[in-house]
Formats: structure tokens, sequence, C-alpha cells
């Protein structure tokens, strides 16, 4: 099911920076626009499908500790913006530091808005936890910090913003209006990974989440169809 067979009419509008750097702010890491940084309003359901895909990847590369996380950080909130985590509950909750004001308590459509790091990376490992555990694919030994943010996932339901209006139209019409990013992402996730034709898949070369409704598709792309299949042929000959 898509969103838009919910929502005929959706439109939720969110704004992304054109440059974000990750300082060191009151004894915290944020990541945040930079000082000469332009907004760019934009509608966070357009690409929905790469905002899905991105947030497992990036997911993926906490998970694994690869290490250019930071770059890949940078790249997302380059594309989709901050997630908007300050408006949320539990674990989103950014306490105040020395008497300041820190940049997760900003407005999330303000410069100075920020996001820590650390809970900015979490966000997307859990999402990634939760992938992996759908596909029967989660390890048999967790470390403890992993451990418990799977049950954080799966012990209770994934944390989602529907927030919606009707029209005085004929007929009428709902309209959602998610109050940040990471509300859009979780239901569009939701409804992917809860979808019968499975859209959600792992690259058979490379290990790269893709989006493709096909039930026989088994690679991201051409290229690495084609690498794997050169890779396999190689291993034949060499028996």
């Amino acid at each position: 099911m898509e969103l838009k067979n919910i929502f005929p009419t959706f439109n939720a509008m969110w704004v992304r920076w054109s440059a974000y750097e990750i300082a060191d702010i009151l004894n915290g890491r944020y990541i945040l626009p930079t000082a000469d940084a332009t907004a760019i309003p934009y509608s966070s359901t357009e690409s929905l499908q790469e905002l899905l895909t991105d947030a497992l990847n990036l997911g993926k590369a906490v998970y694994q500790k690869s290490d250019d996380v930071e770059h890949v950080c940078l790249t997302f909130v380059q594309k989709h913006g901050l997630l908007g985590l300050h408006k949320g509950t539990g674990s989103r909750v950014f306490p105040m530091k020395g008497g300041n004001i820190s940049p997760a308590r900003k407005e999330h459509s303000s410069q100075e808005y920020g996001e820590e790091l650390g809970h900015f990376t979490a966000e997307f490992q859990k999402l990634y936890l939760h992938f992996l555990s759908t596909r029967g694919e989660l390890p048999t030994k967790l470390p403890k910090h992993l451990q418990a943010d799977l049950a954080t996932v799966t012990a209770q339901p994934i944390p989602s913003g529907l927030s919606y209006r009707l029209t005085a139209t004929c007929p009428p019409q709902m309209v959602w209006q998610p109050d940040d990013l990471i509300d859009v992402l979780y239901i569009a996730y939701g409804l992917a990974v809860t979808d019968t034709v499975t859209p959600l898949k792992v690259c058979k070369n490379c290990g790269t989440v893709y989006f493709n409704p096909h039930q026989k598709s088994e690679f991201c792309s051409v290229k690495c169809r084609n690498y794997f299949n050169v890779k396999v042929f190689r291993e034949k000959g060499n028996k």
C-alpha cells in the first residue's frame, strides 16, 4: 500500500539547507546547517523511496561502524534535511546544557537548529535493526547496546505522528499533516515493510538496500548485476 492510496492529497513540506557541518557545541557533537547555508523548502513526500533507502543504508553504515558514517550523515541531510527529533519524546528529549539552549531545542526550520549526532544516528540504526529482523537476518548474539535498541523497536510500536485534517469539500478528503521528517520516514517505512510485494530489497552483489517492487529483482543496478555475473563466471572457471 502507498501513502497516496490513504491520502490522495499529501504535501508534507519540510526544509533542508544548502550545506551542513558537524560541530562540537555545548559538550555535544551536532549536525546542523552551516552559517552561510540557505534554506530550501520542499515536499518530503516527493521522493519517499529514496528517503527510505537512504535511511536504511545510513542505518547499515552505523550498524557496521563504517569509517565514513559522518560523511553518509552529511549526504543524507544534504538531500533530505534533519529529522525533527526535538518534538518527540523519550530518546528524542534533549536537555539544556550550562544554561544555554541546545541546538536541538531551536525551531526545526531555523538555521540554528541541529541534532546531536549520536541521537541522529541511533534513529537510523534502530530502523535498520528492525529491517534486519523482518528478513530474519539478525545475528543470534548482539552487543548489549544493540539488544537495547532492538528491544525498543520490537517490544514497542515504532513511533509515528499521524495527524490529518478533513477538508470541507465534496467529497471530503483526508489531508496528512506530519509534524516532522521522521514521521514521514516511519510511516513510509511501515507501509513498505508490510507490503506483500516486498519492495525493499538488498542487492545480491553490493548489499545496498534498494526499492524495487518486482519479485525477481536481485540487484540495485545493471552494473551490479553484470559485476556479479562476471564474478560467478570467473569462479566457475577457476574450479
